[in-house]
């Protein structure tokens, strides 16, 4: 085979994703989100972050862009990691906001005085009805079993006896809560007052 035939398909549903992701987006919200994450620096407390599987992928990328910041950061599972305190802060990622690892963290950390952040698709689910702050990020997670997935339908693909996913396993989430992660940081930098050259000298080289 060589015409590829999924490879520009696949491309042009991340593009329609990630356009629909600015298009989404609850200002209000996200500047509730970004306040209460600038008040966590402001107060000198840490930020901990954590995802599962690819999600964690993700959070390791923001912990890096917050340390490259001066935010006291660590992502949850790291040898480095200590131990969290009240007032500290709790971002979690999950685009079906029912991974049971995320659920634990989330009421664990409530239990300790800490401010919980969620990062999901499904603002209804068991996350956001614990966080006290929610970053809606739109796209196919693992549990949308029903969502098209070929070129007409997926009902279609099991018609022909194969079904080719074009975004995978939560593919669209991962990818658009990276996007809207990353975004933060400018806002984050411009709160608290700081330029490129600040990140660049915290920057691991």
């Amino acid at each position: 085979m060589t015409d590829c035939p999924y490879y520009k398909k696949s491309i042009q549903k991340i593009c329609e994703s990630v356009a629909s992701l600015e298009k989404m987006t609850d200002i209000e919200a996200v500047a509730k989100f970004l306040d209460a994450l600038h008040q966590i620096d402001v107060q000198d407390k840490h930020v901990y972050v954590f995802g599962v599987g690819r999600s964690g992928n993700v959070g390791r990328s923001f912990v890096t862009r917050l340390t490259n910041m001066g935010y006291h950061a660590h992502f949850i599972g790291e040898p480095s990691t200590p131990a969290m305190r009240g007032g500290d802060a709790l971002v979690v990622i999950s685009g079906s906001g029912e991974t049971p690892d995320i659920i634990n963290r989330a009421k664990t950390s409530k239990d300790l005085g800490a401010v919980v952040f969620g990062v999901t698709s499904k603002p209804e689910s068991s996350l956001g009805k614990i966080a006290d702050y929610l970053l809606y990020v739109p796209g196919r997670t693992k549990a949308d079993e029903d969502y098209p997935v070929l070129e007409d339908s997926y009902e279609n693909g099991q018609l022909r006896g194969f079904i080719t996913p074009l975004t995978p396993m939560g593919t669209l989430f991962e990818i658009n809560a990276g996007i809207a992660l990353d975004a933060l940081i400018p806002e984050l930098a411009y709160r608290k007052g700081i330029d490129e050259k600040f990140m660049r000298e915290l920057h691991f080289d």
